[in-house]
């Protein structure tokens, strides 16, 4: 889905072009992802280009209190705090292929022998994350790929990585997690807490976000969102599947223990009969 109703075309430079995008799933969008795609929005319009903006889902589609708000939500919000700039907002969980769809209809209206790939992505880090976590570092295939998919069509390529620092607030890094949480605060005290905390950022579009992210706590235990609100991680279950199969394993192989010197004894039996059976018998003594 295509968020402007016109693209114009002509802002890209004929003979060079420059794709920049950002891909993330920004639920919700909040100010750290601002910071990025305003930077985003200014280095495209350095270079003549017009910025692709890729939000993902969780697996498969499926909305959960990671992955609480709807492509549609996200849109109306971005347009909202973006107002003004040119981009191109797009839904996509296949990055790769849809940058390059993006590259071959601008290149259906520009003409041009090059393309550069430059990928603004933010760098935060939580705590105990390895740094190949880091998005400026782990979609580094993304630019690769596109390198790749563009020289096979007889494009010069070259691709860059724009690492974009982490915003905090209150010396603790922004983050949706953060959002989320406020969320599941303010539904289980039922207070505005969480519109007096965000009305200013989205404006027309808080109660739309609050709604969502509750909407996805409402088959939640209260222990499950109570944990939620206080870590920001999911309840771990038991896992009683797994010891279940433990205990049937266990089970399993102490019956096969216990049939084994059966067996034994059976195959010894079997042996025995056999070597009877084998033995010459003895000839009839006719002597007188």
């Amino acid at each position: 889905m295509a968020s402007l109703e016109t693209i114009p075309y002509e802002v890209f430079s004929e003979g060079r072009i420059v794709i920049y995008y950002f891909i993330g799933r920004l639920n919700p969008p909040h100010a750290g992802h601002e910071v990025a795609l305003t930077r985003l929005l200014e280095l495209a319009r350095g270079d003549r280009s017009i910025p692709l903006i890729l939000l993902g889902s969780g697996p498969k589609g499926e909305r959960t209190l990671d992955n609480p708000l709807t492509f549609a939500t996200k849109q109306r919000v971005l347009k909202h705090r973006l107002a003004g700039h040119i981009c191109e907002i797009r839904e996509s969980n296949n990055f790769a292929r849809e940058i390059m769809d993006w590259t071959k209809e601008v290149l259906r209206h520009v003409s041009a022998t090059e393309v550069v790939f430059n990928l603004v992505a933010g760098d935060k880090l939580d705590e105990g994350e390895p740094e190949k976590d880091r998005n400026s570092v782990k979609l580094n295939w993304v630019n690769e790929s596109l390198v790749k998919g563009a020289k096979a069509m007889g494009l010069v390529a070259s691709c860059n990585t724009i690492p974009i620092h982490a915003v905090s607030v209150e010396g603790v890094p922004m983050s949706a997690t953060r959002v989320r949480k406020d969320a599941l605060i303010g539904l289980m005290r039922g207070d505005d807490s969480f519109l007096q905390k965000y009305s200013e950022y989205y404006g027309p579009h808080t109660l739309n976000v609050f709604g969502e992210i509750s909407e996805t706590a409402t088959h939640m235990s209260k222990e499950e969102i109570e944990t939620y609100a206080a870590t920001g991680k999911m309840l771990k279950k038991a896992k009683a599947k797994s010891k279940s199969k433990k205990a049937n394993a266990a089970n399993s192989n102490s019956s096969s223990n216990e049939n084994k010197p059966k067996a034994k004894t059976e195959k010894a039996k079997t042996e025995k009969a056999k070597t009877e059976k084998a033995k010459p018998k003895p000839k009839a003594n006719n002597s007188k």
